[in-house]
């Protein structure tokens, strides 16, 4: 058997990250920040942080080593400065209402009072697949309406809700979404509706400060968490987060500062190649969107052929020249939010970027895009590494490689921002996530359901082995077995299985080989991939569905 599977394959990804206390990644190139770089240089790692980073560093006896073999380059981890990754939903807040002129605060989206570290989940998938993007750190906040909570830097390994939390309570996050079925059910409502809720917070506030002053002859006020939470960005000491979705968005946003004057800083900005001039004027931080349009494929010269505006369709005939003609469109617009972080760096404005709304697996090729569309490859790197660190209050503890920092770091192939490279390792908190390219048919949102019992052959120059793979439960929560034979006629229970999109990933035991790890690419009815043993590589894999989950 074991001659059988000597056929190289790429090692599969092992989810459990590799921990040392003392870890080198000898002869590496490190990008220690934009514009900072060394070659042939040591990362020395111990207990989770940087001890030493340069050309003459002293590697410890016992130490686990990694060669570069000056092909691989070193990143600080990327920052997401905006994202609901690893959050869960809250209970639905849409049940019925009396007077749906005036629901209660949830049930209006109203909801400062929350505060995101009570909804993490470690659990949550998108968690790998950012990571795998690069990202080691987010700054994430409540799912909701209006007003969902308060947010926090959270990392992006472990399994534990509040060893993820880096740093809590960092602003709250406010967006113009409409409640449902309720007031405010509308822009113009939610615009209203915050304006009310922020006086009425100013009036709390006041009325509360002067009872403390001098409490004579005052009824004591009510504690109302949903106001009060609001009064850490009304004394300046929490920033609120407006999300905008356009630049009429943004217009808005910016009136309600002039009139409020909260302290705001803007996010999304999808549009804001319309807005440059109000966004000089408003002197606030901002985090440009990586939610870009999908890319208009193109045949031949169709790349160079301009969008016609007056152009015509006066029989069926040229129904071919209009389908061009819109197709150029689409690849003008889509070429306009490309250019989008190129135009706000060229007008003199700093951002970071969010992936709020933005596909975890879209995101590494979308910040590409946006370098190729003009922006400078050490402006992309500072907006994902040293800018949200500094922004966020945590560029003590990451953002950069050197000494005293957190071992977050990305270990690639090349220039992260070539096409070509790949990302080898992910360091979270000194955890070390090995990362492998996801198959060219990988689909994260596929609905497989792949409950069942699956007949699989394993491929070989010297034959195939026969497989049977058992899958109980729910695609959620996986659990099963697999029998392989000539290794062993009873089942081996899986150790590890789960289903993302339409990638099944498992592991299991085998006396004579130690952990095995598959990885297949599933339809409702075939599989196809590959399985891996250590120290043997592994050898492709099909096969086909023989009884569903409901059969």
């Amino acid at each position: 058997m074991a001659l059988m599977l000597l056929v190289p394959v790429a090692q599969a990804q092992d989810d459990v990250p590799r921990v040392t206390s003392v870890m080198a990644l000898e002869n590496v190139r490190v990008v220690a920040s934009p514009g900072s770089v060394s070659e042939s240089a040591t990362v020395l790692i111990r207990d989770g942080f940087i001890e030493a980073v340069g050309t003459n560093v002293s590697v410890p006896v016992g130490a686990d080593r990694i060669d570069g073999g000056d092909t691989l380059t070193v990143y600080a981890g990327f920052i997401d400065g905006l994202s609901h990754v690893g959050v869960r939903e809250a209970d639905d807040e849409n049940g019925d209402v009396e007077d749906r002129g005036n629901p209660p605060p949830a049930r209006a989206g109203i909801q400062p009072n929350r505060d995101v570290r009570a909804f993490l989940n470690p659990e949550d998938t998108a968690i790998r697949r950012l990571r795998e993007q690069g990202f080691t750190a987010a700054h994430v906040m409540p799912k909701g309406r209006m007003l969902p909570g308060t947010g926090a830097v959270i990392l992006l390994g472990g399994d534990d809700p509040d060893t993820m939390v880096l740093r809590g309570e960092t602003a709250q996050l406010a967006q113009i979404a409409s409640a449902s079925g309720v007031f405010p059910s509308n822009d113009m409502a939610v615009i209203a509706q915050f304006r009310q809720t922020f006086r009425e917070a100013e009036r709390r506030q006041a009325v509360e400060a002067r009872y403390d002053a001098n409490p004579e002859g005052m009824e004591r006020p009510s504690h109302d968490p949903v106001h009060r939470a609001l009064f850490p960005v009304l004394s300046g000491d929490l920033p609120m987060f407006f999300h905008t979705e356009n630049a009429l968005d943004l217009h808005r946003v910016l009136a309600l500062r002039n009139e409020l004057g909260f302290p705001l800083v803007l996010t999304g900005l999808a549009q804001s190649f319309d807005a440059l001039d109000a966004l000089r004027d408003a002197d606030v931080p901002l985090y440009l969107t990586l939610d870009l349009p999908d890319a208009v494929e193109v045949d031949g010269d169709e790349e160079h052929t301009p969008f016609d505006p007056d152009l015509r369709t006066r029989t069926f005939a040229d129904v071919e020249a209009e389908e061009e003609n819109l197709k150029a469109r689409l690849r003008e617009v889509q070429q306009q939010y490309e250019r989008t972080a190129a135009l706000l760096h060229e007008a003199g404005l700093s951002f970071a970027f969010t992936t709020k709304d933005t596909a975890p697996g879209d995101v590494l090729a979308h910040i590409r895009r946006v370098v190729a569309a003009g922006l400078p490859a050490d402006v992309a790197l500072a907006a994902l590494t040293t800018r949200p660190a500094e922004r966020l209050g945590i560029d003590r503890q990451v953002g950069t490689v050197e000494a005293g920092k957190i071992a977050n770091l990305i270990v690639a192939t090349g220039d992260l921002f070539d096409d070509d490279t790949d990302i080898h390792t992910v360091f979270v908190d000194g955890a070390a996530y090995d990362v492998t390219t996801a198959p060219a048919d990988a689909d994260p949102d596929a609905e497989i359901n792949p409950v069942g019992t699956w007949a699989l052959t394993v491929r070989s120059p010297e034959g195939t082995v026969d497989a049977t793979v058992q899958l109980d439960g729910s695609p959620e929560a996986l659990d099963g077995t697999i029998t392989v034979e000539m290794v062993s006629s009873d089942p081996a229970p899986f150790d590890e299985v789960r289903i993302d999109g339409n990638i099944l990933t498992f592991a299991f035991t085998a006396e004579q080989f130690g952990a095995i790890r598959g990885r297949l690419t599933l339809t409702e009815t075939e599989a196809e991939g590959t399985l891996t043993i250590p120290g043997f590589g592994g050898v492709p894999v099909t096969g086909t569905r023989t009884a569903g989950p409901d059969q």
